[in-house]
């Protein structure tokens, strides 16, 4: 297929337009304002009359253009305008021309790319995926889902009139049938209505019961009544005779009473206590007699010892004195030993080995006079330690003497410091005795004092008691006792009385008025008697009568509130179901009214049935659409067969990238299109340079071109459609464009660039059409 003649008649500035290009390679050169671009514009509103969507800048003439395309395919001609169109002769669509056969402004982006490649792949199979589209469509519509894919849900929308709200509360009235029916059953509420008649029929004779005890209770209460008038009379009388007795006086006598039983107590203890002061001060004062006799002895010893001590202080002050020397006695002794040794020595010498001068003689002398010296000193200290020895020797005498025995002056000390302690000590003992036989016979006294106010208080508080007893004319505390319990019988039954016939009537301000006015009240009542009862009355029997029918009334109103509470929510679940759109899932028809159990068992059965066509629609769509998405997938599948490293579409691109990439290939699930590196890395198409990008999508229209053109040789219209590539690429395009030619293909190459011509010329060399200026 191939344009064989364009006429444009008119165009905005276009008149009288005639193109007539050449098979194969035609390049069309026109300078700014020559029509180029107004030329490809009719062409294509031609080709497509109103079908321009895909196709942007087409509105700078408004008006449709006069004229026709003549194209040649299979030796006929064939006239397009824009009422007989491409679509129509050829089912060549807007998209197939924006998306494969026209190029311009080096647009060779795929718009819709994905969807489009679809379409081309169910040119391949004879599949229609829009079909398909359609059919998942018409299936999310029966199955009323969300979207047209087996992920979806039941749909809220009101276009499918909120079926999963609707199921929902179709689920949520049926879980509360079956928990009801479950609790009607439990409850036994189908025999409420026997229940409430059993209930007011056993009320009914409660009531007479109650009548018949009632009428008892009116005799009885004469007979109850008028002996409490009788009774409060008598109480009275008895109470006047006995108004003397008071609780006070009694209290009074016992208050009496209890001191004299404490004083008598208390005299006795103090008494008891009198004896035993009078035995300790005894015992006492033979304890400190006895240690005043032992003190005289004691201290005629301790002034013994008094002065021992003194005569040991001044002995161990002078001992102290002379025991720095004496300590150095050794010394004297042994230096008057050393010189006595050295002068027997030198005299020695001297003897046996002549006769020296005075000289000689001198050591000797010397030694001599140094040991008497020392020697002299030794034996005056030998004396003073002596001496001191004797003095203790003599102290110690004394001490025994006085009766202390021992043979160290140490051991002497410690004996007269124990026996100060001893005296100390006895001399405490004696002191303390002293005091507390002072204590003793002041407290003595005390007690004495007491005793006799003791004595004198209790035969005080006997003569009182005494004096009051025989005021009232009894004989003791006891008999006053039973009178005042007597008297407090009598006040009871009154106020038993009082209060029995207060209750009844009420009462007057003064007693005398009251009884007066019981009495009438009383009179009164006489009627009663004549009451014909065959029953004696029971007060308990009444009131639990009574009570068995407030309950039975209880009972009754509880069972109409649950009659009414069943009927209300029976008449519930009806509305609520009523509200449901059963008919649009139900074969049979719906119209059920609910008065009881059996009736809400039936409702259950429709909303089943109702819940189950929604889910079941539901699955059975779900499971279709699952069956289409596979078709869909194998769709996808072979748009990538489209692709891959043995394609049209990869080999064009190895050919045209010098064998810089190895394959193109269709990513299905983000719907994109990738190469590989020869290095193996995977680039998206936009991560490309514009200019590889152009060279991807060259080769991915002229394999599209061979589909949609049923592998027929056809035409490409490219209008500037290599602006971004460079010399190198575009020599490279154009080998691929020439090969399209040698298969018989037809390129119009629209441009104003002079780099194109040069270019084409080696490639595809030809007649050039030239564009005029417009006037």
């Amino acid at each position: 297929m191939r344009i064989k003649e364009i006429y444009i008649r008119k165009y905005g500035p276009l008149k009288n337009k005639t193109l007539k290009p050449k098979n194969g390679w035609q390049l069309i050169m026109g300078m700014n304002e020559s029509g180029k671009t107004l030329t490809v514009d009719a062409t294509l509103k031609m080709f497509l009359s109103r079908k321009l969507k895909e196709f942007k800048n087409l509105d700078r003439v408004k008006e449709k253009p006069e004229g026709y395309v003549i194209l040649e395919a299979d030796g006929q001609e064939i006239k397009i305008n824009s009422r007989r169109t491409l679509s129509h002769y050829l089912g060549i669509e807007s998209e197939d021309l924006r998306n494969v056969l026209v190029i311009r402004d080096s647009d060779l982006t795929i718009i819709k790319e994905s969807s489009y490649l679809r379409k081309i792949t169910d040119k391949l199979t004879g599949v229609k995926t829009d079909q398909i589209k359609k059919v998942m469509k018409a299936l999310q519509d029966k199955g009323r889902l969300t979207n047209p894919t087996s992920a979806a849900s039941l749909s809220k929308s009101a276009d499918h009139n909120k079926v999963a709200e609707e199921k929902k509360k179709a689920q949520d009235i049926l879980q509360r049938i079956i928990h009801y029916r479950e609790q009607g059953k439990e409850k036994q509420l189908d025999r409420l209505e026997s229940a409430l008649i059993e209930k007011q029929e056993i009320r009914e004779k409660r009531k007479k019961e109650i009548e018949e005890l009632s009428k008892a209770e009116k005799k009885e209460r004469y007979t109850r009544l008028s002996t409490a008038l009788l009774g409060l009379k008598k109480s009275r009388n008895k109470l006047e005779k006995l108004a003397s007795f008071t609780e006070e006086k009694y209290h009074q006598v016992v208050r009496l009473h209890t001191k004299i039983e404490h004083l008598k107590s208390s005299l006795k203890q103090n008494q008891e206590e009198l004896l035993e002061k009078k035995k300790l001060i005894k015992e006492k004062e033979e304890i400190l007699s006895e240690l005043k006799a032992k003190l005289p002895p004691l201290n005629h010893r301790k002034d013994a010892l008094e002065r021992l001590s003194q005569k040991i202080a001044v002995f161990q002050q002078r001992k102290e004195e002379e025991e720095t020397k004496i300590r150095n006695m050794g010394l004297y002794k042994t230096v008057s030993t050393i010189f006595l040794g050295i002068f027997i020595g030198i005299t020695i010498l001297v003897s046996l080995f002549g006769k020296p001068g005075w000289t000689g003689w001198l050591t000797p002398g010397v030694s001599l006079i140094i040991f008497f010296l020392f020697l002299t000193k030794f034996i005056f200290l030998k004396g003073t330690l002596n001496k001191l020895k004797g003095k203790e020797v003599a102290i110690l005498e004394m001490a025994a003497s006085s009766g202390l025995e021992t043979n160290s002056l140490l051991k002497l000390l410690k004996e007269i410091a124990d026996f100060k302690s001893r005296w100390e000590e006895m001399k405490i003992r004696t002191n303390e005795h002293e005091i507390k036989l002072d204590s003793l016979n002041q407290n003595l006294k005390i007690l004495q004092t007491k005793i006799s106010q003791e004595t004198e208080s209790t035969l005080m508080y006997e003569e009182e008691i005494k004096k009051q007893i025989q005021a009232l004319k009894i004989d003791d505390l006891a008999a006053f006792q039973t009178c005042l319990k007597e008297k407090g019988a009598f006040e009871k039954t009154r106020s038993t009385k009082m209060e029995i016939l207060a209750n009844e009537w009420g009462k007057k301000d003064d007693l005398k008025e009251s009884l007066s006015f019981w009495k009438e009240e009383i009179s009164k009542l006489k009627e009663s008697q004549k009451l014909e009862v065959e029953i004696p009355f029971d007060r308990f029997q009444l009131e639990q009568t009574q009570s068995k029918y407030q309950t039975l009334g209880k009972e009754i109103k509880e069972i109409e509130n649950k009659l009414k509470q069943h009927r209300d929510t029976l008449s519930d679940l009806e509305k609520e179901a009523a509200k449901l759109p059963l008919g649009n899932f139900l074969d049979e028809n719906y119209q059920i009214t609910v008065n009881n159990l059996d009736q809400l068992e039936e409702l259950e059965r429709f909303l089943q049935t109702f819940v189950q066509k929604i889910q079941s629609d539901f699955d059975l769509a779900i499971k279709a659409i699952s069956i289409f998405e596979r078709i869909e997938k194998d769709e996808e599948s072979r748009i990538t067969e489209l692709f891959g490293e043995t394609s049209l579409i990869s080999e064009l691109f190895r050919k045209i990238t010098q064998g810089r990439y190895r394959k193109v290939i269709f990513n299905p699930e983000e719907e994109t299109i990738q190469v590989t590196k020869n290095d193996g890395q995977i680039l998206q198409a936009n991560q490309l340079s514009q200019g590889t990008y152009d060279q991807l999508y060259m080769t991915i229209r002229i394999a599209l071109a061979g589909i949609i053109l049923k592998k027929q040789p056809g035409f490409f219209i490219l209008d500037e459609a290599f602006l971004t590539s460079d010399a190198k690429r575009l020599t490279r395009e154009f080998k691929i464009l020439a090969t399209l030619i040698d298969q018989g293909w037809q390129i119009l190459y629209f441009s104003v660039k002079d780099e194109i011509k040069k270019t084409a010329s080696q490639f595809c060399p030809g007649q050039t059409i030239f564009l005029e200026s417009l006037p």
